[in-house]
């Protein structure tokens, strides 16, 4: 959605977004897989495409599954968890985790997980973002969990790059996933789905200030992680640090609530936007 024409077509490798994903779970397959006589709940290791052009593959795997739905107790989704780093306030390494309130037992398991690693977990229980492979599950009745590491600037563009990958944080991320999946695997009876509040307000819904959110940030108003060249909040001179706290006369408590804002404003009309 940038402007800016590019002289010639740019790679972009993807590194975070989604060869992190890919190589975690070829990295599961490899640990579970060279478990001796395995018990407990069948896994499936699984890489789906199109998920950028609207979550094509596990569309289609929902639809046409190798293995029942509704024997199917819950999905695991990593996308982006090649950025580990640490909280600005708590100095504990953030993992998002979205998903915690669609099964019941969730936010307790993923916790007693944690013990171990003591990572500063941002649970967002109560709502669940459409954007990636989770919520063809989802949509299915099918409780979802789905680690990250969170956005960057490097998002999308042709500077994401596997330098920039932590790879030791990786595998710590991957100790945790699969201390989750082994408890979700050995659990006598299966987690039991619940309806959250789905988080649809997508960027191409309506217009769109081009800003970076902060998803880790606890306080009140949206903390900007930055701001799109040339994008209409870069003109109006926001930047990194930067906090929205009211757009077009309507509060913004959080990401859901500056989503709700955004997706009420009409392309081309000029709106007051209070920021700190």
């Amino acid at each position: 959605s940038m402007v800016k024409t590019l002289k010639k077509p740019t790679i972009h490798p993807g590194a975070d977004d989604n060869a992190s994903g890919s190589a975690a779970v070829m990295e599961l397959t490899r640990r579970f897989g060279a478990v001796p006589d395995r018990v407990g709940r069948r896994l499936v290791f699984m890489c789906f495409s199109g998920e950028e052009i609207g979550l094509e593959g596990s569309k289609y795997y929902c639809d046409h599954p190798l293995f029942p739905l509704e024997e199917t107790a819950a999905m695991f989704n990593l996308d982006m968890v090649g950025r580990l780093r640490p909280d600005e306030k708590t100095h504990k390494e953030n993992v998002l985790v979205e998903g915690a309130g669609t099964g019941k037992n969730f936010a307790d398991l993923i916790d007693a997980a944690n013990q171990k690693y003591d990572f500063n977990l941002a649970k967002k229980s109560e709502t669940l973002p459409a954007n990636s492979d989770h919520f063809s599950f989802y949509k299915k009745k099918i409780p979802v969990l789905f680690f990250w590491t969170g956005y960057h600037s490097d998002y999308h563009k042709p500077s994401d790059t596997a330098d920039k990958v932590n790879v030791a944080g990786m595998r710590k991320f991957v100790d945790l996933s699969a201390d989750v999946i082994s408890a979700l695997a050995a659990e006598e009876k299966r987690p039991e789905y619940q309806a959250v509040k789905v988080n649809t307000a997508k960027r191409s819904d309506g217009p769109t200030l081009h800003v970076m959110p902060n998803y880790t940030d606890g306080g009140d108003g949206l903390l900007l992680d930055g701001v799109a060249d040339d994008g209409p909040a870069a003109k109006a001179g926001l930047k990194a640090g930067d906090r929205i706290v009211e757009v077009a006369g309507t509060p913004v408590k959080n990401i859901t609530t500056y989503m709700e804002a955004m997706s009420a404003q009409k392309r081309g009309e000029t709106i007051d936007v209070i920021v700190l």
